[in-house]
């Protein structure tokens, strides 16, 4: 699964963008990354463009991703503001954004990207 990571102009944003298909072992490679780069960076809203990408991993997985391998990462991730953006027609992330919740981390789903900015930059809810 190859993603790119970058900034926002005004440098508050990482923005990771993932291609081709996904799956819980390669999300958890690039979100150690992303931790790790955030951490150290003090960056603490991340979006995640996911509208080139296709989820394939199980419900069962999408459970662990979110309990077992971030829980591996500091809490600094619980600490993030997260939007996960996928196209219209992908609800194959969709359970993953209740799960993460149920987790306690700070993520909303978004079919629109200027909705997704807008949660990151404070709104409360996305109207997806």
């Amino acid at each position: 699964m190859p993603y790119s990571m970058s900034l926002t102009e005004n440098d508050t944003i990482i923005v990771i963008r993932i291609f081709g298909t996904a799956d819980v072992q390669r999300s958890f490679d690039y979100a150690k990354e992303v931790h790790d780069y955030a951490l150290k960076a003090g960056i603490k809203k991340l979006l995640i463009d996911c509208t080139e990408s296709k989820n394939i991993d199980t419900i069962s997985n999408i459970y662990r991703f979110a309990y077992e391998y971030m829980g591996k990462l500091s809490d600094f991730c619980l600490q993030m503001r997260i939007a996960l953006w996928v196209s219209p027609d992908d609800h194959s992330r969709d359970f993953m954004e209740t799960v993460f919740i149920n987790n306690g981390y700070k993520i909303k789903l978004s079919r629109n990207r200027e909705k997704a900015m807008e949660y990151l930059k404070g709104s409360p809810k996305i109207n997806q």
